[in-house]
């Protein structure tokens, strides 16, 4: 009588917690589905094409990206971007080696977005220096009207202003963009990687679940009764 009673109370216990991971789970997968989908709808809509095998063998003879980089890129090469393992591969293996050979392209390798901010500095008041030499008259707010046109001209012939410019242009075209773009891609990564977590997690909630729930409604068998 007190096995019986034993099995009971674990029987019960096996439908309350099955039932509970049996929903959890479902949650959880139906939340990896959501995620996944969520991720392909938004990279469709950005409608992103990797770079091709043409494409890639160019840029590792320009020094661009390196073969390793070509290599993780080949498999996904001429593909539309659907999935957060192509984002990654985009943003780590083409966006920021760019970034990088631009800057050491430069003179200024390892440079970031925020370090490129003292050198566009620099820059600037080379050439507000040159326009307060050639305008000793001018005001302060006057040379500095002058020098940023001086900065924005493309025809200019000061080899200050021709580098301020470049420099702005690296630090905004370049950086800016790039790291917004890389830290966009990485961000669907990561929740890629969220969502894939949420899927098998479900699944195997799910499974326990369903076993533990089978378990607490399976009759218990009784026990047999010695005859006195």
């Amino acid at each position: 009588m007190e096995d019986n009673s034993v099995s009971r109370v674990y029987k019960t216990l096996g439908k309350i917690f099955g039932i509970i991971l049996l929903l959890v789970g479902i949650g959880a997968l139906s939340g990896g589905v959501y995620a996944g989908n969520f991720i392909a709808g938004q990279l469709a809509q950005q409608d992103i094409t990797m770079p091709t095998k043409d494409a890639l063998a160019a840029q590792v003879k320009a020094g661009s990206i390196t073969q390793a980089d070509a290599d993780v890129l080949t498999p996904y090469a001429g593909q539309k971007m659907s999935t957060g393992k192509e984002a990654k591969a985009y943003a780590d293996n083409f966006v920021a080696k760019h970034m990088a050979a631009a800057a050491k392209a430069a003179g200024l390798e390892g440079a970031t977005y925020a370090t490129l901010g003292k050198n566009v500095s620099d820059a600037q008041d080379k050439v507000l220096a040159e326009v307060k030499a050639a305008h000793p008259d001018a005001t302060e707010e006057e040379a500095q009207a002058l020098a940023d046109k001086e900065i924005a001209d493309p025809t200019t012939t000061s080899e200050a202003a021709k580098t301020a410019a470049s420099l702005q242009s690296l630090r905004v075209d370049t950086f800016l963009n790039g790291s917004t773009i890389r830290g966009t891609l990485l961000n669907v990564y990561g929740w890629s990687v969220v969502g894939k977590v949420a899927l098998w997690a479900g699944v195997a909630l799910g499974v326990i679940g369903l076993v533990l729930t089978v378990y607490g409604f399976v009759p218990a068998k009784k026990a047999a009764h010695k005859a006195e």
